[in-house]
């Protein structure tokens, strides 16, 4: 979620810069976001329809190998194309938001407010110092360049969402946390 979070800031940031030098002006900038964070959103719900029919994890990994790609692709085109990717990126990028927040709860069913905050406020607080982190390299690098390598960084976390437990071990969890709590009652 930090690495996702952290290019979801950064874009939201770089992105009008990288517009402007391209002649775009400030509405067409603001249609542009507009595009990226409305089909983010809906990925987000249509995340939690994948991951009901498939897996949490299945979702994470493999949304985490395709929007980077997506990305690098929006970043590295221009005109209508470089549109439609970063708006399928968005879309990519962000399914797994609401999902990995449930797989959490699921993890630590007794502690699900906290472990909520811990994960919304690590991912969104940590990833919110993502453009300030690679500040230092568009002097040197340009603002598309930044884009693509932090775009290209996210396949980093589809490949660490293998690691994510599989769901049939999260419900053994769960149920043997359940047992536990009946059993402490009795």
């Amino acid at each position: 979620m930090v690495i996702r979070s952290g290019l979801q800031v950064t874009t939201n940031n770089y992105v009008p810069f990288l517009l402007r030098e391209q002649g775009y002006g400030l509405t067409d900038t603001g249609n542009v976001l507009t595009v990226f964070l409305l089909l983010g959103g809906l990925g987000g719900l249509a995340g939690g329809f994948v991951a009901e029919r498939f897996s949490g994890r299945s979702l994470a990994l493999y949304s985490g190998l395709l929007a980077g790609p997506l990305m690098v692709g929006a970043f590295s085109t221009r005109g209508p194309l470089s549109i439609v990717l970063l708006g399928l990126g968005g879309f990519v990028l962000l399914s797994t938001i609401p999902v990995i927040i449930a797989m959490a709860q699921e993890l630590v069913p007794g502690q699900t407010s906290t472990v909520s905050a811990l994960m919304m406020g690590a991912a969104w607080g940590v990833g919110a110092l993502s453009p300030a982190l690679l500040d230092t390299l568009v002097p040197a690098y340009g603002f598309r360049r930044v884009l693509i390598f932090a775009s290209a960084f996210t396949v980093v976390a589809g490949a660490l969402a293998y690691f994510l437990p599989r769901d049939e071990m999260v419900h053994r969890h769960v149920i043997e946390a359940e047992l536990a709590a009946a059993t402490a009652g009795d």
